[in-house]
């Protein structure tokens, strides 16, 4: 059974090693997201919405966000409300794949997310937000960042038991089964 496990941790690390690349390389001119969020209204009146977002650009990038308004009160409609609405309280997934933008004026493209405010070293980046308005928004934000290189590497030793697995099992098969007769066998024949 757990040879089994380290086999298909291994296939998973393997394809998601290759996915990994692929998107690396898409990084240097295009920039790769899929999200999904939930916009709804709670049961005190409240109109809510939560986001995770899965961006590929120079950093693998995780951003989730979480924020509730105020009922609506007959005089202020915000963007939760209208997200709520046009949702009708179910989640929505989407995609995008486009250009980097030449500049923050830019029609085409998306801008690449700026780290440099962030915490974090090297490879790893992150950024907590958190902001609680007088017009009684609650809203929060975490952003994490990782270069390719890192998360590939880390799918790379996730797999290696596996491979060490598999190469122990080649390199020395088990012994062939001896399929002879017992000794109290022998006389009955």
């Amino acid at each position: 059974m757990k040879r089994k496990f380290l086999k298909f941790l291994s296939g998973v690390s393997c394809l998601l090693c290759m996915a990994t690349c692929l998107l690396w390389l898409r990084s240097q001119n295009s920039v790769d997201e899929v999200w999904l969020t939930y916009n709804r209204y709670l049961t005190n009146g409240r109109a809510a919405s939560n986001a995770v977002y899965l961006t590929s650009e120079r950093r693998l990038w995780l951003t989730i966000l979480a924020g509730s308004f105020p009922p609506f009160n007959g005089q202020l409609v915000s963007g939760y409300h209208i997200n709520a609405d046009r949702s009708k309280g179910m989640p929505q997934i989407g995609y995008y794949c486009g250009p980097y933008a030449a500049n923050p004026l830019s029609t085409v493209g998306r801008l690449a997310t700026d780290d440099s405010g962030m915490s974090g070293w090297g490879p790893v980046r992150w950024r907590n937000y958190r902001r609680s308005g007088d017009d009684g928004e609650r809203f929060r934000r975490l952003t994490i960042g990782i270069s390719h290189w890192l998360v590939l590497t880390f799918f790379q030793v996730l797999a290696l038991p596996g491979f060490l697995s598999l190469y122990r099992s080649i390199s020395s098969p088990t012994a062939p089964v001896n399929h002879r007769p017992k000794g109290g066998e022998i006389g009955a024949l």
